[in-house]
């Protein structure tokens, strides 16, 4: 029987971003037939806990220019080919599968993922919360210039 690995991957301050942590934790009850990670955004290193798996299946959400809801079931193959835009965690996941290829460890991707319809507008609107406090307290100081701020990145010091 295919040893399988189901990732939650995403941003949950970012809105829809994490679409697949929040899918994860509904199925986390479910006798699924395979072991589940919360993977959140920190892929970078993931690459050891792919490897012992034959089969892992990334939730995420994918824009892929759909009505927001539509599901996509990708395979690595499509994902790579689509990849450009899709999700804000596809380098890091395919690197980490590359790193496991290199290392002689070679599981089968797919991506289970829903179309996003806030990631944008829920990130402007969180970060103006945050960027506002630290312009009007004392207490904080802005190290970025205000036109490079960041959406995701809220950088400061007390």
């Amino acid at each position: 029987m295919a040893s399988i690995l189901v990732l939650g991957m995403g941003n949950l301050l970012k809105g829809d971003d994490g679409l697949g942590v929040h899918a994860l934790r509904a199925l986390e009850h479910e006798e699924l037939g395979a072991d589940m990670l919360e993977l959140g955004t920190s892929l970078a290193d993931c690459f050891p806990a792919l490897e012992p798996y034959d089969i892992v299946v990334a939730l995420d959400a994918v824009a892929a220019g759909g009505v927001p809801g539509s599901l996509y079931w990708l395979s690595r193959e499509a994902f790579v080919r689509k990849r450009e835009g899709l999700s804000l965690h596809e380098c890091d996941l395919l690197d980490a599968l590359d790193v496991a290829a290199l290392r002689g460890k070679r599981p089968v991707l797919h991506v289970a993922g829903m179309e996003p319809g806030e990631m944008e507008r829920r990130a402007l609107e969180r970060s103006r919360i945050l960027y506002d406090e630290i312009d009007r307290n004392k207490l904080f100081h802005g190290t970025v210039v205000n036109e490079d701020r960041s959406l995701m990145n809220i950088c400061f010091v007390m």
